[in-house]
């Protein structure tokens, strides 16, 4: 029967109605991948695998047996149904949600507009989806502005919408930050504090130092923490005693205890849609709540008692029948309420109580069923929970008790105010939960404590104002597990220690930190901690100093700063056997850099990310002055003495910062230029030192208002907006170069005043948050104060037959632009060094300039500004392949050299015809030595002005090439294979190399469009096959004859005998397989060769030649694909193996390079180029021939592989090509030619004669 399969969800699985099949792999419940066998079929005497298209479950399969014809079996050709995989929903949080909802059970993912940290604006497009048949594409558009968090990656064009589990296919976040740090964690302060018990409640009056809470320290010690505001608070966090302040607040600047508002008011009260206001009337003096939010009400109630102006009492009524909604919080007996109320409304009154907002990644405790009576709270707001624990508990109608549950572990952040035997259906309304469901939300769990929001006047009390620092615990390079002490601080008088948030290495530590230094930074990052030390940095004209891995670090012999002369000892390793190694200068100047932190006995493997011990260079690196900032400078030739202040200490203006000794041999003292703090200084400067020899200039200190924060380290310099800040308009473009102190965006003050934010380096605007629009307040649309990064130019974009152009140094002018021809040695680009000697950047290859770094400018550092070297990329033609109605016209010879084309596109043309004129090289190619189509070959096309039309000589605006001698060369015309008409030429440029102008021997394609004879053809094959079906059913047997062998005609010499056309070919193998593609059909043409391929670089055999004797025995243009294929696979199969020769090449440049005669070789590498030796099989060839892991693949035969930017599949195919046509180890497969081999299944039946 017919296997059904309802769409979408569900996909069939098809067999060809002739095969014949084998075997089951799988079975019904199977998880299977895309690319999974199936099942094996026998179709037309070949194996065959049936694979599915899909993820996902085997649901169906038809009960086939071995031997079943498929279209004679089964009604249809379906043999397996899979039920495709849901794909799990996008990650929520705080601050992102889902975006893009496909929900409509009709609609098909097309394609997405946006990509994984895309910013877009309300109203943009974010999706495309469709009908099943392509129709009625339609967009999904943003509700709101954000940054593009995450997108379905696994979704393809064509998958229905209902494979996603929630229908979210984008979900948005906030703008999100610019910079990327790496793994390493900030260490906070005051992490563990404990909450014990408030001293303030919400309408107290507080003044600066009045007590608020009582904090316990991680040690047991006990913090009053006061108060730095004066006014009434408004707000405060509901936290329980000993709640860990970490694990229940919000993390970062948003970590308030209570919200203070200056102008001594309480806040007012909202009124939501279908509520009324209780107003306070003729009131004057608050005395109490007669109803709280919650209670019933009937019109006329009292709700507060107040007192008048006279101090007679008098009330303030409900206006209507409901629920009190809400009351001014706060309120005390006593309080004068035109003094502490900023409207009319003491209270509001609705239908219900006010449903509760469930945000994103917040869990709602619905009640489980109707007619529920509220007992009791069993969990409060600030309270945390566990899964399944008790939340609530009700009662039924008949009195059976019910316990109402959270699913979520965190705080309860939010609850209905419901009080004892209240009828929950009656108080509280339905509204929408996070999964979409109408249900009485009575409580709501979340991670932390939402954040206090302070309004205008108000202000927030954070636990970790006042902190001061004492002492430092650790030291840069130290090994620190979670909780082990960072350092000591002090907040209202208490001593704490601040624990490890995490185990690692400290990384970084804030350096100027002082006894005593008040901690105004907040969250107050003083130390990072990671995986590994950071890589020392390496500037141009500096040197690194590499160990090897596997090394340990023994010392160093040389201090930052101090003199080194080539060859000189900086820096002792020992190698795995034990063996003492010393590192040498390999420059002479001075230690710029070097990683403090290494301990002896410390491996670098374990601690480093890469090997660089030290860098040496010409002078000491110059100060960073970042913005605000001042440089103290030292006189022209002044030697430098001591210094008499350090990073760290607080400077007056005029302050000495350090003594130097001027020209004259006077002792002078370096004075402050500003008030402020000293951030950095020249530590390595030595007495006696000469400044402007020793230093890149002459700042030997910075000053600024106070310590930078540290920030982990990552991809790019991040150009942030100082708090508070209002922007107002860029002043660069995204990807536009910028030089240091230019200014990037201009941005406003709280007071609306302008100012600028200027970039600290000269690099590339890599990413602008392109979503601000003026008048945007920063902090409230971005996750960060992260406004522009500036990077580094990404490396040009390379592929085969390319070459990059490398520089150095300052960038100055481009000589040439993208599209121009060039020849080997013309100029690129002119750059200076640091010496001031100017150098043009020349053509590696003649070709077309593909790509430039246009965005370099004059005065761009190339090392600074570009990830690599590249400045520019060389590139061809693409190869030029014709379609099955064409015939390409080949040009073959290495060494032409284009001259003209005899015809123009459309023309037509007939047999014979000529389509182009080369000019070809008298002297052979064995006296030449050829580099991309022929080094030499160039060399010698500069003497063919003669020879060329005249618009093409030198002068003529045409050619390139100088006067010459004319006899060197021979004109070849190329002639049409085939009639037709001109369909398409290559922009050959006469006078230059063809090789090196394209890639693939065709210059042109012939168009002969579909002839009259196939339909012809197509007639008669369809009365042939009605005749043969007429004969099959009316044949009658017959006696058996022997069969008549006639004796195949022979013919000396012995050998494999090629037809190119025109003459015939005796090629002697000697070697097996010949390594040649060809179709599956008889006569064997030639149509391409393997990688290392026999009959190209041994005997000579072209693309297009026909095999027409094997062994002196004719083939009589043949059809028979099956026994040319054993005759020739016969004739070879006692021929030696051609090896195959591969080069591996490790990182400190050691070269394996052998032939490998079997396989599986014995490696195992990562899926990346250039292939990584991941493992090696121990007792196979590759560690008999001395393979390592860790080395990459570099040849494959002659074939260079070891440039990463060549794809990693087309390197895989070149590898697996290449071993396929070694014999295998065990013996059972010999690699002879004539067998079938599969290409990357290619169903087009293409084959190599190479293994099976």
């Amino acid at each position: 029967e017919a296997l059904s399969f309802p769409p979408p969800l569900q996909v069939s699985v098809e067999a060809p109605p002739k095969a014949i099949f084998d075997q089951w792999l799988v079975n019904k419940n199977d998880k299977v991948m895309e690319g999974t066998t199936l099942a094996i079929i026998n179709d037309g005497g070949t194996s065959r695998e049936i694979k599915s298209h899909k993820n996902g479950t085997v649901i169906k399969r038809q009960p086939l047996k071995r031997g079943d014809v498929i279209g004679e079996t089964l009604i249809e050709l379906h043999i397996a149904v899979i039920e495709m995989d849901k794909l799990p929903p996008l990650a929520t949080s705080r601050t992102t949600d889902k975006a893009a909802l496909c929900t409509e059970g009709n609609r098909y993912f097309k394609k997405f507009y946006v990509k994984v940290g895309d910013n877009v604006l309300k109203g943009d497009p974010l999706v495309a989806t469709m009908f099943n048949d392509g129709t009625g594409e339609k967009d999904i558009l943003a509700d709101r502005a954000g940054g593009v968090a995450e997108i379905q990656d696994k979704m393809v064009e064509g998958l229905p919408c209902q494979i996603l589990e929630d229908g979210n296919l984008v979900t948005l976040g906030k703008f999100p930050p610019l910079g990327a740090s790496r793994k390493e964690r900030s260490e906070q302060l005051m992490a563990g504090a404990i909450f014990q018990r408030w001293l303030v409640d919400v309408g107290d009056d507080v003044q600066v130092e009045t007590p608020i809470a009582e904090i316990k320290t991680i040690e047991g010690g006990t913090i009053i923490k006061k108060s730095y505001s004066t006014g009434k608070v408004v707000e405060r966090q509901p936290l329980v005693d000993g709640q860990k302040l970490d694990e229940v607040l919000p993390e970062g600047d948003n970590e308030a205890l209570i919200v203070v508002r200056e102008d001594g008011k309480l806040r007012p009260v909202v009124i939501e849609d279908g509520e009324e206001p209780v107003m306070k009337g003729t009131g004057a003096e608050f005395v109490e709540w007669k109803k709280q939010v919650g209670d019933k009400v009937k019109e006329g109630d009292p709700i507060a008692s107040m007192k008048d102006a006279t101090g007679a009492p008098t009330e303030a009524v409900a206006p209507r029948d409901g629920v009190v909604t809400s009351t001014v919080e706060g309120l005390k007996p006593g309080d004068k309420l035109d003094e502490v109320l900023e409207s009319e409304e003491l209270a509001t009154i609705g239908d219900k109580l006010r449903p509760l907002e469930v945000g994103p990644m917040q869990q709602a405790v619905h009640v489980p069923e109707e007619g529920l009576v509220f007992i009791e709270w069993e969990k409060l707001v600030g309270e945390t929970v566990l899964p399944g624990e008790v939340i609530a508990t009700a009662e039924t109608g008949m009195g059976d008790p019910v316990n109402i549950t959270g699913m979520k572990q965190g705080v309860v952040v939010k609850e209905q105010d419901l009080k004892k035997y209240d009828v929950i259906d009656s108080l509280v309304p339905e509204s929408q939960s996070m999964d979409n469901q109408m249900a009485q939300v009575i409580a709501v769990i979340d991670d932390k404590l939402p954040p206090l929001e302070a309004g205008e006047g108000e202000s927030k009390e954070t636990f970790k104002q006042g902190m001061v620092f004492k002492e430092w615990k650790v030291e840069v390079g130290d090994n620190v597990t979670r909780g082990d002490p960072i350092a000591v601080v002090e907040l209202e008088g208490i001593a704490s220690t601040l624990p490890a948030q995490t185990s690692g290495l400290v990384t970084a530590k804030q350096e100027g930190l002082k006894p005593g230094t008040v901690l105004s930074e907040d969250p107050g990052v003083i130390a990072t901690i990671g995986d590994k030390f950071r890589p020392l940095s390496v500037l141009y004209a500096e040197m690194p100093h590499n160990a090897e891995y596997g090394e340990v670090f023994t010392k160093y012999y040389k201090e930052v700063g101090e003199q080194v002369e080539l060859g000189d000892p900086v820096a002792d390793v020992t190698n795995e056997q034990g063996e003492m190694r010393t590192l040498q200068a390999e420059m002479a100047g001075l230690v710029v850099q070097r990683q403090e932190p290494l301990q002896p006995g410390m491996k670098i493997d374990e601690v480093m990310y890469d090997k660089n011990l030290l860098v040496v260079g010409q002078k000491l690196r110059s100060l960073d002055v970042p913005r605000g900032a001042e440089g103290v400078n030292a006189s022209k030739g002044a030697k430098f003495k001591e210094w008499v202040k350090v990073t760290g200490d607080e400077v007056s203006q005029n302050d000495p910062i350090a003594k130097v000794e001027d020209e004259s041999g006077m002792v002078q003292d370096v004075l402050a230029t500003r008030d402020g703090v000293i951030v950095s200084h020249q530590k390595e400067l030595e007495d006696g030192m000469p400044i402007d020899d020793t230093c890149e200039d002459r700042t030997i200190a910075v000053i600024d208002d106070e310590m930078g924060e540290l920030a982990a380290k990552g991809g790019g310099t991040v150009v942030s907006a100082p708090p508070n800040s209002i922007f107002k308009k860029w002043l660069v473009e995204k990807d536009e170069t910028v030089e240091k102190g230019v200014p990037v965006a201009t941005l406003q003050t709280e007071e609306k005043e302008d100012f600028n934010v200027s970039t600290p380096l000269t690099g590339i605007i890599r990413k602008r948050q392109e979503g601000l629009k003026p008048g945007d307040e920063i902090d409230k649309v971005c996750e960060d104060d992260s406004l522009v990064v500036v990077g580094k130019l990404p490396p040009l974009t390379m592929s085969p037959g390319m070459a990059p152009v490398l520089g150095d140094g300052i960038f100055r002018e481009w000589k040439v632009e993208v599209g121009d021809e060039v020849q080997k040695g013309d100029p690129i680009a002119l750059v200076q060094h640091e010496d001031g000697e100017e150098e043009t950047i020349v053509a590696p290859k003649a070709g077309t300039v593909e790509h430039i770094q246009e965005h370099l400018v004059n005065g761009s550092s190339i090392r600074h500004t570009l990830e690599d070297r590249d400045l520019a990329v060389i590139g061809r033609y693409v190869e030029m392949q014709p379609s099955w109605t064409e015939k390409g016209v080949a040009c073959t010879h290495p060494g032409a050299i284009f001259k003209e084309w005899k015809v123009e596109s459309s023309d037509p043309v007939d047999t014979g015809d000529v389509i182009a004129e080369v000019l070809i090289p008298k002297r052979t190619p064995e006296d030449i030595d050829i580099y991309e189509g022929g080094e030499e070959y160039a060399a010698d096309a500069r003497r063919l002005a003669e020879v060329l039309p005249e618009a093409d000589r030198p002068g003529a605006g045409g050619g390139a090439l100088a006067p010459g001698s004319p006899e060197d060369w021979s004109t070849q015309e190329l002639k049409a294979p085939t009639w037709g008409r001109v369909e398409g030429k290559q922009g050959l440029k006469p006078g230059m190399n063809v090789g090196n102008q394209q890639v693939g021997p065709n210059i042109a394609t012939i168009d002969r469009g579909i002839p009259w004879w196939v339909w012809v053809l197509c007639i008669l094959c369809m009365l042939c096959c009605c005749l043969c079906c007429l004969y099959f059913v009316m044949k009658k047997p017959v006696p058996d004859i022997a069969e008549v062998k006639t004796p195949l005609k022979q013919e000396a010499p012995y050998g494999l005998i090629f037809d190119d056309g025109s003459e015939r070919h005796i090629i002697p193998a000697e070697w097996r397989p010949l390594g040649i593609k060809h179709a599956f059909e008889a006569p064997i043409v030639v149509k391409e060769f393997t990688v290392n391929s026999y009959a190209q670089k041994a005997l000579g055999i072209q693309l297009g030649w026909k095999l027409v004797a094997i062994d002196g025995e004719e083939l009589d243009e043949s059809t028979d694909f099956d026994m040319v294929s054993q005759k020739l696979g016969a004739y070879m199969q006692e021929f030696p193996l051609w090896p195959l020769k591969l080069e591996f090449k490790s990182r400190n440049d050691e070269v394996v390079s052998d032939n490998f005669l079997k396989r599986p070789i014995g490696i195992e590498f990562a899926r990346s180029a250039p292939i990584k030796v991941s493992n090696v099989y121990p007792g196979s060839e590759a560690e008999e021939k001395g393979v390592k892991v860790g080395m990459h693949l570099t040849k494959i035969g002659d074939e260079d592989v070891s440039d990463k930017r060549r794809p990693y599949k087309e390197v895989l195919g070149m590898f697996k090509e290449a071993v396929l046509a070694l014999d295998h180890a065990s013996g059972s497969e010999k690699a002879v030619a004539g067998q079938d081999n599969w290409l990357d299944g290619d169903t087009s039946r293409q084959g190599t004669l190479v293994t099976n």
